[in-house]
Order: structure tokens, then sequence, then C-alpha cells
């Protein structure tokens, strides 16, 4: 397994007979509401404001990487 925030590679063993799989029906509560197209619906708790949002996939992750990776590059260069 290879961490994302420093490379580091570490051998992990994951034992597929011993996992609890959960398919989300124990919660009383529903947090987000599934829109069915990818996208959730929420109330944020403080402002009462109702957010639409997606989860992050492969192909985001990456991109935000590679932004976070940039900005790092820019902030060197400055300093030197």
């Amino acid at each position: 397994v290879t961490c994302p925030a420093c490379n580091s590679a570490q051998e992990y063993s994951f034992n597929l007979n011993e996992v609890q799989p959960y398919d989300g029906n124990e919660l009383t509560d529903e947090v987000a509401k599934n829109n069915g197209d990818g996208t959730f619906t929420t109330i944020l708790p403080r402002t009462k404001v109702e957010v639409q949002f997606r989860l992050l996939n492969g192909i985001d992750e990456k991109s935000l990487l590679q932004q976070v990776e940039n900005a790092r590059k820019n902030r060197k260069e400055e300093n030197t």
C-alpha cells in the first residue's frame, strides 16, 4: 500500500474473510440524501444551508494532488 501523502510504500495483508460488511441500513438519521445522479444533498448543521455535493473519484484526487504539488513548486520558486 502506498501512502498518497508521502509516497512511502508499506506491505499490508488484507484478510477478506474477516471483513464485516456494512450496507448503510443501520443509520436511523439520514445525514445526506442520495440524488441518484452521483450527487448528494445535505443541510449544514450550523448555517442550515442546503448543499449538493459529489464524492471525489480517482481523477479528482489526482487533479488535487497535482494542484498541491504545483503550489509547492511555486512557493519553493518564490523563496529562492
